[in-house]
């Protein structure tokens, strides 16, 4: 039915140096969750940047912003910034790692392969939801006040592009060991 789908595009572009495709963008992703990770704990234990995420009523978050200092909010805006970054980041390594793992499947395990591909086609998907809560919660911070329904569209972007991150991740956790069980067992070869 999908068969336009599969293989993506992106599935030739792995076949080698696929550690030097793959590390860059994880890296980056590693390094902005560090960072951001790190910035949270300057900020009050009701105003982390999670919390700021899912804060699903107006009032909540604008008892979350009156409660914060100008640093505060510095902190918020560079890590909101980083979250933007991560974004990019995020899709693009999860549909390396998505296409390296259908690429890997295709010959034996075809209809896995096929999850793969549709998994790279959610991703960009995934870094708009991602991009559009970060801008939503940027909005409300530069003006200093949680507007109507942002901080429950800010929360839907979150659950919906956690999912997709959560699926995909749980897809190549999947394929590695598929991979990894390829490798070590004779009647795959």
């Amino acid at each position: 039915m999908f068969k336009f789908l599969s293989p993506h595009p992106l599935c030739p572009f792995l076949e080698t140096n696929v550690l030097w495709k793959i590390l860059p963008p994880f890296w980056t992703c590693i390094i902005a969750l560090t960072t951001y990770s790190t910035m949270d704990r300057i900020l009050p234990s009701n105003g982390t940047y999670s919390s700021i995420e899912y804060a699903f009523h107006r009032p909540q978050l604008q008892s979350i912003i009156d409660s914060m200092n100008m640093a505060q909010f510095c902190t918020v805006g560079f890590s909101a910034g980083l979250h933007l970054l991560n974004a990019l980041m995020y899709a693009t390594t999860l549909s390396f790692t998505c296409a390296y793992v259908a690429l890997k499947c295709r010959t034996q395990l075809s209809w896995f392969a096929r999850i793969g591909d549709f998994l790279i086609w959610l991703q960009p998907l995934e870094c708009a939801f991602y991009f559009v809560q970060n801008i939503t919660i940027l909005v409300q911070f530069i003006t200093q006040t949680a507007k109507d329904n942002l901080p429950e569209l800010t929360a839907a972007m979150s659950i919906m592009f956690l999912t997709i991150i959560g699926i995909s991740v749980i897809y190549i956790l999947i394929g590695l060991i598929i991979i990894w069980v390829k490798r070590k067992d004779p009647r795959w070869h």
